[in-house]
Order: structure tokens, then C-alpha cells, then sequence
């Protein structure tokens, strides 16, 4: 009997809860746009430098990431962004685009800064096969530097020439020039 009881008490409180809900349907949420930027932040060229200090080696590392503000769709056909990053570790310097795609062996990539021609190059293949470290950091760095865009264009395996852009933001550039003092 009392198991009957207690079950139909928490029936009329759901049945409560139900109710109460369905009668505020058309009241606005408070808050709910603060809730929705927090779970799914817009895209953004913002840079920002992380520091972390080596425990080991009693090194500072230095980090940057810049996203692309295009998106490409990953092996599994997931629109991502490729990130432009800039990294001093333990006091080695290297630049690098990671790529949302894997890439096999291709080390040819296509450049192109400012809508001028593309040129196309050979940079080192990360091992994992989803990025290319540039061979010459600073004179890609030098490059970004004095540029407004950057359009990054790379093959993918199995697919058909991909690019994601870039368009820098004079904190970007200063950014850059940061990174590039800091591993001097």
C-alpha cells in the first residue's frame, strides 16, 4: 500500500512539473542567450599567447594558435578550421598549419598571401599526417607579418585540393612578432 501511495505522489508531481512547465512554454528564458554563446562560441581570429613554464627544464614555452575563418570538412565530413600555429618549446621555434583532414604523405602546399599568385611548395608533413611544419618558420612568419590574407591550400588523402584563409588582424601581426622575440 505504501508503495502504491508513493509511487502515485511522484506521479502527480511529475504530472505537477509537466503542467507547470506547458503553462510558461511562451515566457522568455532569462539568460538564454549568455547559455547558448558559453556552449557554442562563435569563431574567432582573436589571438591570444599561452605561456607555460617546463617544470622539467625550468623553460618557458610560448604558444599561439590563429584559426581560419573558413572551414573545411574533415575525413569524416565534419566542417572543422585549420589553426596557424606558432610555438616556442624549450627554446626550439616551429610553424606549423594543422589541418582537420589527414594528409598521407603529400608535402606540397599552395600559398597565397594577399590575392596575389599561389605559389607552391614542399613543407615537412607532421608525423601524424594531419599537418605541415613550415621549413623556414621566420621568413613564413615575416611573410604573415606584412600580409592581410593568407590562403593555406594542401591535398588531402584520397580527396581534391582543400584550402582554408586567414585574414590578419594588426593584434595578430603583433602576436606574431611576440612569438618570433621570444624564440629569438
Amino acid at each position: 500500500m505504501k508503495n502504491l501511495i508513493a509511487g502515485l505522489l511522484t506521479a502527480l508531481a511529475i504530472i505537477g512539473c509537466i503542467a507547470k512547465l506547458e503553462g510558461d512554454k511562451n515566457k522568455p528564458v532569462e539568460n538564454a542567450s549568455r547559455e547558448v554563446e558559453s556552449v557554442v562560441p562563435a569563431p574567432s581570429l582573436d589571438s591570444a599567447i599561452r605561456i607555460e613554464e617546463d617544470l622539467l627544464t625550468g623553460n618557458t614555452n610560448y604558444y599561439l594558435t590563429l584559426r581560419s575563418e573558413t572551414t573545411v570538412y574533415n575525413s569524416i565530413g565534419i566542417a572543422e578550421t585549420a589553426g596557424l600555429v606558432i610555438r616556442c618549446v624549450n627554446r626550439n621555434f616551429d610553424t606549423f598549419i594543422s589541418t582537420p583532414t589527414y594528409n598521407a604523405e603529400h608535402k606540397r602546399v599552395f600559398i597565397r598571401w594577399n590575392e596575389r599568385a599561389t605559389q607552391t611548395t614542399i613543407w615537412n608533413k607532421e608525423e601524424g599526417g594531419t599537418g605541415f611544419f613550415a621549413p623556414a618558420p621566420n621568413t613564413f612568419l615575416n611573410s604573415a607579418r606584412r600580409a592581410d590574407t593568407l590562403i593555406f591550400g594542401w591535398l588531402p588523402y584520397q580527396k581534391t585540393r582543400t584550402a582554408a584563409k586567414w585574414t590578419f588582424t594588426e593584434q595578430n601581426k603583433r602576436d606574431i612578432l611576440a612569438m618570433q622575440k621570444y624564440c629569438a
